[in-house]
């Protein structure tokens, strides 16, 4: 489901992504993906980036796609119908991988912070605690 570009940055298609979110045709699919572009647009994001529209035809009339940033995709699975399984699934999934990123991102940043003390040579009273994380003094040395 995932794409790559020629430059190596990752899309969804939304078009693709439809049918795992438990939606049967476009019309109802474009509800979440509105919600979506909404929420961008009050974050002040670049919604045109996040959500890059394009026209696609297939022998047939031309039709509607959004190639999905991973943040797109994300906003537009938050904004599904929570009643559809599929929906209620990738809430779950995003959550999982949020805070997974959160967890890794604080841990490597409490690592640098502790490193930084460390190389900085300076005396520290006490303990060094980075969000959630707490460091003693003595093993800092």
């Amino acid at each position: 489901m995932r794409r790559v570009r020629a430059d190596g940055t990752e899309f969804w298609s939304a078009r693709d992504l439809m049918p795992y979110m438990g939606y049967a045709n476009w019309q109802q699919f474009k509800v979440p993906i509105d919600r979506a572009r909404k929420s961008a647009l009050n974050q002040a994001a670049e919604v045109d980036q996040l959500f890059s529209r394009s026209t696609n035809k297939t022998g047939g009339r031309p039709f509607e796609d959004f190639a999905l940033t991973r943040f797109a995709a994300y906003l537009v699975a938050m904004n599904g119908d929570p009643r559809k399984p599929e929906v209620a699934a990738a809430q779950a999934y995003f959550a999982v991988k949020t805070r997974e990123a959160g967890l890794v991102a604080r841990t490597l940043s409490t690592r640098v912070s502790v490193r930084q003390v460390k190389r900085a040579g300076r005396s520290v009273s006490g303990s060094l605690c980075f969000g959630l994380f707490c460091e003693s003094q003595k093993n800092l040395g």
